[in-house]
């Protein structure tokens, strides 16, 4: 196996492990927030805040319904008359976001009495205590309480299961296409390597008992030129060789002989 084949299949297992553990990470979350937003008038909190889903068209556009609205857990005094309040166990309501109206006292002093109304009917007034007051409204989010509404439902948490599996395995297909395809290109490539470069002697003398066929024809030609040289010239080649040697000699003494004296 290549190197670039063990690097894909190790591509492929590290998908693998990084999707089980976001599975299983996803289902722990969508089965928790289905669990705590199951009950529509629930407001669970978290660092001195709390969630709300707003439930019911009764703030109008002022808070959507489905909105998640973000609320600072206090007991409002008078300075918060007119602000947006939650309020949960209202008559006829259960939970939801008031305008708070008025804060007054009880008749024994022993409490707080607490008016709040909605956007819709401005005219109906509830009075609740102030334990039945869960915060002031400060925010709302419409995206996220749509996307936590669709996670609390059957649908949507069979989507979140399904979804991250059908990626897996269409990754995973991916990488396993992948690597094959490296691996019948590789087989290719072996099967196209040039064969073994042919030399001038294998071409001579066929590659076949290559060093003893070279030995015979460099002995071959050694000999040869050893019999062109001892070879000696006979009949008429051989006188013909001894007069041009004497004539070479005869010139030779001609030209280095003395100069005969001359006669007084």
């Amino acid at each position: 196996m290549s190197s670039a084949t063990k690097q894909k299949s190790s591509a492929g297992k590290n998908v693998l492990i990084f999707f089980i553990v976001f599975i299983i990470l996803e289902m722990l979350i969508v089965v928790g927030v289905g669990r705590v937003f199951k009950n529509k008038n629930v407001t669970p909190s978290i660092a001195g805040y709390s969630l709300y889903i707003m439930n019911g068209d009764g703030m109008g556009d002022r808070v959507p319904d489905g909105a998640l609205v973000i609320t600072s857990n206090m007991t409002p005094s008078t300075d918060k008359i007119g602000e947006a309040v939650v309020c949960e166990n209202v008559p006829d309501i259960g939970t939801s976001v008031f305008w708070l109206y008025d804060i007054t006292s009880t008749d024994d002093n022993n409490g707080v009495v607490y008016t709040v109304y909605q956007e819709k009917d401005p005219a109906k007034l509830y009075e609740i205590s102030s334990k039945n007051v869960v915060g002031v409204a400060s925010t709302y989010y419409m995206t996220a309480g749509k996307v936590l509404t669709f996670m609390s439902s059957t649908f949507g948490m069979i989507v979140c299961a399904v979804v991250p599996i059908f990626l897996l395995v269409v990754i995973e297909l991916i990488i396993a296409i992948a690597t094959h395809s490296s691996d019948d290109e590789e087989e290719d490539d072996d099967e196209e390597e040039p064969a073994e470069s042919v030399t001038l002697d294998d071409f001579l003398f066929g590659g076949e008992n290559e060093g003893e066929q070279i030995a015979k024809h460099r002995k071959h030609v050694d000999d040869e030129i050893a019999s062109h040289h001892k070879a000696e010239p006979e009949g008429e080649e051989k006188a013909e060789t001894e007069e041009v040697i004497e004539e070479v000699e005869e010139v030779e003494e001609t030209i280095f002989e003395r100069p005969a004296e001359k006669e007084e």
